[in-house]
């Protein structure tokens, strides 16, 4: 992203988070074409409903014998004593 704002590809961006401790993310601070946000830009009504939908989603999923956006598939379930 870094080089199609400095090449003009794009003209702008709004970024919620970076990490400064890249080299990219110190050279998007001196950039006067993009925005941040100190990692709260998901706070919206909009998000905040879609969030919830999708976690109740989720339990409901996981009752019924069927799991949804699982995390970490490749880590063996843990025995059951």
């Amino acid at each position: 992203m870094l080089w199609a704002l400095e090449s003009g590809r794009i003209a702008a961006a709004g970024l919620d988070d970076i990490d400064l401790s890249l080299k990219s993310g110190g050279r998007l601070l001196g950039l006067d074409r993009v925005v941040f946000t100190p990692h709260i830009g998901f706070h919206t009504t909009e998000a905040i409903t879609q969030k919830d939908d999708i976690c109740f989603e989720n339990v409901i999923h996981f009752i019924r014998g069927n799991p949804a956006n699982i995390v970490n598939m490749g880590i063996p379930p843990k025995p059951q004593t």
